[in-house]
């Protein structure tokens, strides 16, 4: 995976704060401004905000590799995301 759309979260959030968290259509315009050909690596995280991963992911306490498992196979039956990409939004 290309590592600018992570870069990129990373510094939206810094810049929007968590409140961007709810707006998956906008980190989507903000990404595709900032990030525009990584297409895969944008659609995997707007559909891991959509399912609402990193709100859990947030009010999971520190060390929750087995909720880690659980959310990323969310993402493989709901999204048809390989493991790797759905270990990648995860970890993003």
């Amino acid at each position: 995976m290309h590592p600018c759309p992570r870069r990129a979260l990373r510094q939206l959030l810094a810049d929007y704060g968590p409140a961007l968290l709810d707006e998956p259509a906008r980190l989507d315009a903000l990404l595709a401004d900032l990030c525009g050909p990584d297409h895969r690596e944008r659609f995997i995280l707007t559909h891991a905000l959509r399912a609402r991963i990193p709100i859990e992911l947030l009010a999971q306490p520190q060390g929750g590799a087995l909720h880690g498992r659980r959310l990323s196979q969310r993402l493989q039956e709901r999204y048809g995301f390989s493991a790797e990409a759905a270990q990648w939004a995860i970890a993003s």
